[in-house]
């Protein structure tokens, strides 16, 4: 709790004295800080653009590789389809019987008897 008030003092201390400056020595420093927060601004945008690169060259390969695996989704078809050429289309049983909720709740599950004896 000292450090947070030691911290707050020499904040304050600083804006105080940036304040206390005139107004053409303040137009300096803000002068003075106009590359740094260019530099700021354009490191940010830099990373922006690199992660969108990233993204440009890795998911064309991603859909290839799943595709190739059999694991690519049906909505990915048509594109792959287009980029390297005609997909088989495979009828999937399926394995689990689905059953509809209205049907689901409709139906009474039945009651298990419990047996259950108390030893002292």
């Amino acid at each position: 709790m000292q450090r947070l008030f030691h911290y707050y003092n020499r904040y304050t201390g600083i804006k105080g004295g940036f304040s206390s400056l005139p107004g053409w020595a303040r137009s300096l420093v803000a002068l003075a800080a106009i590359p740094g927060i260019l530099l700021l601004v354009l490191s940010i945008l830099a990373a922006v653009v690199s992660i969108a690169v990233l993204s440009l060259l890795t998911v064309p390969v991603y859909k290839l590789v799943s595709w190739v695996a059999g694991t690519a989704r049906r909505d990915d078809d048509n594109i792959i389809a287009a980029t390297v050429g005609p997909i088989e289309d495979v009828e999937i049983e399926p394995q689990i019987e689905v059953i509809p909720s209205d049907l689901a709740a409709s139906q009474p599950r039945p009651r298990r008897q419990i047996d259950v004896r108390i030893i002292e």
